[in-house]
């Protein structure tokens, strides 16, 4: 059984490893950086970007191409697991126009069941194509026949259920959550980093925070209040701008008993507390 510290130490540790996820990659993305794999190409022209992908799952691509593009990516909720087993190798064999790589990139989803479209707001959308079969690294891990059940929950929803279950919102940006509910967070941090994505924003050629697509509505995420559309600009006091700073506020919100996030929503700032409590 986890000890009182552990569990007083799992949600922090729990929402910055979601929230930072994305940070911790490669620092200072922007339209010029390529989209590599271990030997990016220099002097990259502005507005283009070198595809070196080697059996790279789709949402790993979808998250490097989104850093280089500077658009937000998202992967609806019925994508997510073909997204995850998928795979791409694909190599443009130096610098390509943005428009060209993102053609190229729906071409290689396409044989995976797998679309990229336009959002109406500019960013970058991965769905699923009905009917099209799983691709072979999607064997046993996804099944294309399976339909929802009406009678018990899909065992992530049950899980969703039972940690909302210990999560009481004091007011629109308040919340308390029981020992229980922050033990299933330590214990399914990947869970709680599925539940949503999480895109560097960049203002002035420089990244001020993460922003949020992609939360299901019945997801661990919008159960602690987030949105689609968030700006999450820092964590305990940390801003979410650089890797060093993400592993600094890993580090120093281990034992935290309160976790505050600032945060932009539809262009007003807003503070979120979050508090342990024992039941």
């Amino acid at each position: 059984m986890p000890t009182p510290s552990r569990l007083r130490s799992a949600l922090p540790l729990a929402l910055t490893a979601a929230l930072l996820l994305a940070a911790c990659h490669k620092s200072d993305p922007g339209p010029s950086q390529p989209v590599a794999g271990d030997d990016a190409a220099a002097d990259v022209p502005a507005g283009a970007v070198s595809l070196e992908l080697r059996n790279e799952p789709v949402d790993v691509v979808a998250e490097k191409l989104a850093s280089a593009a500077g658009k937000p990516f998202a992967i609806d909720a019925d994508a997510q697991a073909v997204a995850h087993c998928a795979r791409i190798t694909l190599f443009t064999g130096g610098p390509v126009p943005l428009p060209n790589a993102i053609r190229l990139l729906r071409e290689a989803l396409d044989p995976a069941g797998l679309s990229l479209v336009e959002s109406e707001t500019g960013g970058l959308v991965v769905r699923r194509i009905p009917d099209k079969p799983l691709p072979a690294t999607c064997a046993g891990s996804v099944s294309a026949q399976a339909e929802p059940s009406e009678r018990a929950p899909a065992p992530s929803d049950a899980s969703v259920e039972k940690f909302a279950a210990g999560v009481r919102k004091v007011s629109e940006t308040e919340y308390e959550i029981t020992q229980a509910s922050v033990a299933l967070l330590g214990d399914d941090q990947a869970g709680l980093v599925r539940s949503g994505r999480f895109v560097p924003a960049q203002k002035d050629g420089k990244i001020v925070g993460l922003k949020l697509f992609g939360i299901r509505s019945r997801s661990m995420l919008a159960t602690l209040g987030l949105q689609n559309g968030d700006l999450v600009l820092d964590l305990g006091g940390y801003a979410l701008t650089s890797p060093d700073l993400a592993l600094e506020a890993y580090s120093k919100l281990r034992g935290a008993k309160k976790v505050e996030m600032t945060l932009e929503r539809r262009g007003a700032p807003q503070k979120f507390v979050y508090r342990i409590v024992e039941k």
